[in-house]
């Protein structure tokens, strides 16, 4: 194991992709990632990459041994031959310009990807809009791994965001831990399907002000 290389992160992490998996944040195989900054060293617990010689079926099935350990920058900590995750661009830069998140669930879950899809932002038509930041902008589309989808979703979650929509992908939900992300991930596919619902209604969902709600860290 590499140097300050802590176990109990890439247990946690693993964890958290069981967790990503029974949720339906994923469908299968390696689609969407999650990432764990450990604050002490700065390093970044990781999903691993599939490949020939590491399938995943699933997130369902990772154990720790599969976690990978880089610093910020990319660079393996730990002496193996298992690889991040082709969206580690992304984590690493949205770490770099939220230095308040330690946590990262890169979703491709099913209400929030339908808006994704539509290249549409979702309207903060819920008291819970208040705890993701407000309107769930959605970004601008880019290849998968490239360095323009990193700058894009780093762009759409802005300052104070907890979530945002990559184009005919997915979303990327970030908090300061594990727990905080997963609770923004929940809003934030209760906020899809509810305007969804609306929607199909033929009505326009209606925005609630943020500003004007009790602290978000209560919701």
């Amino acid at each position: 194991m590499g140097a300050n290389v802590n176990p109990e992160l890439k247990i946690e992490v693993a964890k958290a992709c069981h967790l990503y998996w029974e949720k339906k944040l994923t469908t299968g195989n390696d689609g969407g990632d999650v990432s764990l900054r450990d604050p002490e060293t700065g390093y970044i617990y990781i999903c691993p990459s599939a490949t020939p010689r590491h399938v995943v079926p699933n997130w369902g099935m990772v154990s720790p041994a599969d976690i990978v350990v880089t610093d910020i920058e990319g660079k393996a900590i730990e002496d193996n031959w298992m690889v991040q995750t082709v969206e580690a661009k992304m984590h690493y830069d949205i770490y770099k310009a939220r230095k308040e998140v330690n946590a990262i669930v890169h979703s491709h879950a099913l209400y929030s990807t339908v808006f994704a899809a539509a290249g549409k932002n979702i309207p903060p038509c819920t008291v819970e809009a208040s705890f993701l930041g407000g309107e769930i902008i959605c970004a601008e589309y880019a290849k998968i791994g490239s360095q323009l989808l990193a700058d894009n979703i780093v762009k759409a979650l802005g300052e104070k965001k907890k979530a945002a929509l990559l184009r005919n992908h997915g979303a990327a939900v970030v908090g300061k831990n594990f727990r905080e992300a997963f609770c923004a991930s929940d809003y934030l596919e209760k906020l899809a399907h509810i305007a969804i619902m609306v929607y199909s209604m033929g009505f326009q969902p209606i925005s609630v002000d943020v500003t004007d709600l009790r602290d978000p860290s209560l919701v």
